[in-house]
């Protein structure tokens, strides 16, 4: 954990934070009026002949503060910063640009202590920020456990990036403000989350995919290779679609998709010991799924009869209906999407194909057998539908 210096802005800042379930109002308050009294100086030259005029033989910086605390600070200030008179006008602002610096801008970083750097990496956005617009960033991390204010804003998942409102006395404002959401005294940034707001369950991989994505089929591809080679790992697909309500679905691929949507969930569901024989002969033929599935149905032994009267009926219509619940709460969208223990999130096939799915799955379970083994690392192009 980042420590606070004692006294400091962020560390009131988190105080709040920390508290926001008992709503400490006064010290917000307290902040917001310490802010107004003392905003930010603004500068102009002013040369040789004008300092003259108030018995300066120095070019000098006037600064203009927007409160009478500024104004008794004015003095001290033009003494720091006067220079000789035959200083160039740059040199000066030059000065000037070294003494007044950005603000300092207070983030908290909101992520799971227990979350490993190959995943959660808190610091990066400081880092990116500080780089890119030269922002001066004051960061601090805590974990979710120490706050309510993931509960309390909404927010779904880690790592949560939160300003309070120095983010908008500060230049950096313009070019996030149209990421920042409003959230009672505080700003937070929207990001793609690598860490779910849910509970942890271990050795489990949810893949989510459409069906005839070719990147989800690439994934999906990998991810059987994976189980059999981790036979422990709890894997399970869920489909990216949106439920009409009336028995219809919607998916960006039309209808033939939905179906074969409902085909995979009612062998799943009927013959599960036969689901993925099955995903292994459709998989590479899935852009023409349906005029192969009764062939690949064939390969894997499945009951056809049993599969026709499931995906052409009511039975398969529920299945999609509710398994495509979880992607819509989870507002996952993108095919492919791994989610691993439930909660830890991998977007699109990682570089390394299979392999590369191993190691994101074995960073969070260590002790699963079959972690040392080598799988295979090709991936034929790297995307994603949705």
């Amino acid at each position: 954990m980042v420590k606070t210096k004692k006294g400091s802005a962020t560390s009131g800042l988190l105080t709040q934070i920390k508290n926001l379930k008992s709503s400490s109002y006064v010290w917000i308050a307290a902040f917001a009026i310490l802010m107004i009294l003392t905003p930010l100086p603004t500068f102009k030259f002013i040369g040789s002949e004008q300092a003259a005029d108030i018995g300066e033989d120095k070019n000098m910086v006037a600064l203009g503060f927007g409160s009478s605390l500024g104004s008794k600070l004015l003095s001290g200030v033009i003494s720091l910063i006067s220079v000789p008179s035959d200083v160039e006008e740059d040199d000066v602002v030059n000065k000037v640009e070294d003494v007044i610096t950005e603000s300092e801008i207070n983030l908290i970083v909101v992520s799971p202590s227990s979350c490993p750097a190959e995943i959660c990496n808190p610091t990066w956005i400081s880092e990116m920020l500080t780089a890119e617009f030269g922002a001066n960033i004051r960061l601090t991390v805590i974990d979710p456990d120490e706050t309510q204010v993931d509960e309390a804003s909404g927010m779904t998942g880690f790592p949560m990036y939160i300003f309070d409102e120095t983010i908008v006395q500060s230049s950096l404002y313009s070019e996030l403000s149209g990421y920042l959401t409003k959230s009672g005294e505080f700003y937070i940034l929207t990001t793609q989350p690598s860490v779910m707001n849910r509970a942890e369950e271990s050795q489990k991989l949810d893949l989510f995919i459409m069906s005839q994505c070719p990147f989800g089929v690439q994934a999906a591809t990998a991810v059987n290779e994976l189980r059999a080679a981790i036979p422990d790992l709890d894997v399970k697909l869920w489909y990216i679609a949106n439920d009409n309500g009336d028995g219809t679905f919607s998916s960006l691929r039309g209808q033939p998709e939905v179906e074969e949507n409902i085909r995979q969930l009612c062998i799943s569901d009927n013959e599960p010991d036969k689901f993925w024989e099955y995903m292994s002969c459709i998989l590479p033929v899935s852009s023409n799924a349906g005029s192969e599935w009764e062939n690949c149905a064939d390969k894997a032994g499945v009951n056809k009869e049993t599969l026709n009267e499931c995906w052409q009926g009511e039975a398969g219509v529920q299945l999609l209906s509710q398994n495509v619940v979880l992607s819509n709460q989870l507002a996952i969208g993108s095919s492919p999407t791994f989610l691993v223990n439930g909660r830890y999130v991998l977007g699109g096939l990682p570089q390394g194909g299979a392999d590369g799915i191993k190691g994101f799955v074995c960073i969070l379970n260590p002790t699963l057998a079959g972690c040392e083994q080598t799988l295979s690392q090709t991936v034929a192009a790297a995307g994603a539908c949705g």
